[in-house]
């Protein structure tokens, strides 16, 4: 668990009249992450390549319009059921898409038109249902507004409505039609003669007859509602119709798209003589079998196969070729590949820092959110997710069950159960009956933290034969060896602690702190023309702010773990704020109804926010302290080619 799965190079050569069905076969088993021959081997920098690319385009264009159609039609292009590889012929995908295009988009339009119309009308009769029921008389004199009925051409209309937002009016349109609109229109009287400019302006025509009263207007526009809701309905039953129809046969042309697009996608990588195709990639070792048995099977004594152990190619050694990485994890631990990823893509050939992550995260959460019942909580959150379909979220569900177990183990150490400590006794300390030696436990944890992550950064540096990082980087073995020797310094003065061992700390500080200041003439950085520009003073000088920084970094990194305890007691803090509260209000009521509510919400407080700054917290400590000690390299997740199935 503690390394990648290991992988392997194929190189592989193929006779033209076999390679369709082998490029099919790749992207059926989806093994294969390829490589361009000629990034490979230089001698095969005259071959040809495949013109691919055209195609690859065109099936990405007819993915795109037919997602969208889909989308518009509400279809769901789950995967088919039983449809062999590439079965539809793209001239005959092309025919089809375009058909469908045509027949959809009368459909679709007149149900957008309609739903367009509606909308209007709804919007009008919003604004009459605002107006008092009245019967018009134009022919009444008022003192301060003028009321009128206009027509106007629809075209000027939003042109007629933004001029005439800049005075105070009421305007609202009662028939619409395409061609005109007609509505009421009311202004104050000393804007008589702007509207005068704009009736001339528009050709607005007043209409004498005015309509029925504003009651009647209200029924017209409900009937030309439900009318319109009518036609809508029956277009919503033709496109019902017309989904039915197609959504199998889509579902299929699409992922026959998509698989098309994985074919001629494979093809680019491809490199060709006359009669030959070169073909190379990664695949994981455990898989590899597979792989060749499936090949043979179609090519037989045709294909010339190659399989080599990736830490055996030279291009890997020479860091000139990058091998992808494969994780590989349980499904407890599968969630927190995303942890790390977030952070970056380890390089091939690290050690998988995964299972370290897990258990450090559930550690520190726990330790900084030990509660029995607030844990149980985050369980059952945790397996309520699980039972999702989206894969993120199970993931997720997994890591909220695993940090609730966490806390209820913790919760039991401190004896909290739902921020009451009187329920049960505390199986290890009370918090805040502890807080110095709480201090002093969780910098001894940083302490292991850290030099766990020297340790892993050294073991990487061995595996890529690193000579000047394993020795002389900010986390290599001379730099742990002076943050091990200093510790022991620190002990052995605060603690009061004579042995040989502690004794012995100060001389090996010493003779550390030499070797590190020495770099210059055990290592050759740059050659000697490298070594003569920079003086021997200026060396010393950059040096010692080195060996500063290192001890300011390893010191403040170190202290940060206090944290872990700080956040336990202010979880505690919370409840004591909380009860408190409770208890205030229990005494100003009379009653336990409002305290008990005080203390149940104050719990869901608790759970959503400090949960998401504890998790905050340990991913801090997580990226900023532990993987700053080795992760240096970075690598590039294995993505084989297949076709994906959501």
């Amino acid at each position: 668990m503690l390394n990648f799965v290991p992988m392997r190079e194929v190189n592989m050569m193929v006779l033209k009249e076999d390679i369709d069905k082998v490029t099919d076969s790749l992207v059926k088993l989806g093994l294969i992450q390829l490589l361009d021959i000629k990034e490979v081997s230089q001698d095969l920098s005259l071959l040809h390549k495949e013109p691919a690319a055209a195609e690859r385009e065109k099936c990405a264009e007819l993915k795109r319009r037919i997602e969208g159609l889909a989308e518009r039609l509400e279809i769901r292009l789950l995967p088919p059921q039983g449809k062999a590889l590439r079965d539809i012929d793209m001239a005959q995908i092309e025919k089809k898409v375009v058909f469908w295009e045509e027949k959809s988009g009368p459909l679709l339009l007149e149900k957008e038109r309609i739903e367009r119309l509606k909308k209007e009308k709804e919007e009008i009769y919003t604004e009459i249902k605002m107006l008092p029921s009245w019967e018009m008389n134009l022919a009444r004199r008022y003192s301060y507004i003028y009321i009128s009925l206009y027509e106007i051409k629809a075209r000027y209309w939003e042109n007629f409505q933004r001029e005439i937002s800049s005075l105070i009016h009421l305007l609202v349109p009662y028939f619409q039609d395409g061609e005109i609109v007609r509505f009421v229109l009311v202004i104050m009287k000393k804007d008589q003669e702007f509207l005068d400019t704009l009736v001339n302006k528009y050709a607005l025509n007043r209409i004498k007859t005015p309509p029925k009263d504003t009651s009647l207007l209200k029924q017209e526009i409900e009937s030309e509602i439900r009318h319109l809701e009518e036609k809508l309905r029956q277009e919503q039953e033709k496109i019902e119709a017309w989904r039915r129809e197609i959504e199998v046969e889509m579902r299929a042309v699409f992922f026959s798209v998509k698989k098309w697009q994985a074919f001629w996608q494979a093809r680019e990588y491809f490199s060709h003589s006359d009669y030959v195709y070169f073909i190379s990639g990664w695949v994981a070792e455990k898989k590899e079998r597979i792989l060749r048995v499936a090949l043979e099977r179609i090519c037989g004594q045709r294909l010339f196969y190659e399989s080599l152990p990736a830490s055996d190619i030279s291009l890997v050694k020479k860091g000139r070729l990058r091998v992808p990485v494969l994780f590989s994890h349980p499904f407890f631990l599968s969630p927190f590949e995303n942890l790390v990823k977030i952070y970056g893509v380890p390089a091939y050939g690290m050690i998988d820092p995964t299972l370290i992550v897990a258990v450090l995260f559930v550690l520190m959460f726990g330790a900084m959110f030990g509660d029995l019942g607030q844990g149980i909580v985050l369980l059952l959150a945790g397996l309520l997710l699980r039972r999702q379909k989206k894969e993120i979220i199970k993931k997720s569900g997994v890591i909220i069950s695993l940090a609730g177990m966490a806390a209820a183990v913790f919760g039991l150490f401190y004896g909290s159960f739902f921020g009451f400590e009187n329920v049960l006794p505390a199986f290890w300390l009370r918090p805040l009956k502890n807080i110095s030696y709480l201090f002093k436990l969780t910098v001894a944890f940083g302490v292991l933290v850290i030099s766990g992550g020297i340790i892993i950064n050294i073991i990487n540096n061995l595996r890529f034969r690193d000579y000047r990082r394993l020795f002389f980087g900010k986390a290599g073995l001379i730099s742990g060896v002076i943050y091990w020797a200093s510790l022991g310094v620190v002990v052995r003065f605060i603690a009061g602690l004579r042995n040989p061992f502690f004794d012995a700390c100060g001389i090996i500080l010493f003779l550390s702190l030499m070797v590190f200041l020495g770099e210059r003439f055990l290592i050759q950085k740059g050659g000697e023309e490298e070594k003569e520009k920079k003086s021997a003073l200026a060396y010393i000088f950059e040096k010692l702010m080195e060996i500063f920084e290192i001890f300011l970094g390893y010191l403040t990194n170190t202290l940060s773990f206090i944290r872990i305890a700080a956040f336990s007691l202010a979880h505690i803090g919370l409840f004591v704020a909380i009860f408190s509260l409770a208890d205030i209000i229990r005494k100003a009521s009379g009653n336990s109804w409002g305290a008990g509510l005080v203390i149940v919400f104050g719990n869901i407080f608790i759970i959503f926010l400090e949960g998401l700054v504890v998790t905050i917290q340990v991913l801090r400590l997580e990226y900023y302290e532990f993987f700053s000690r080795f992760f240096n390299r970075q690598g590039e997740e294995f993505k084989p080619l297949r076709v994906e199935e959501s």
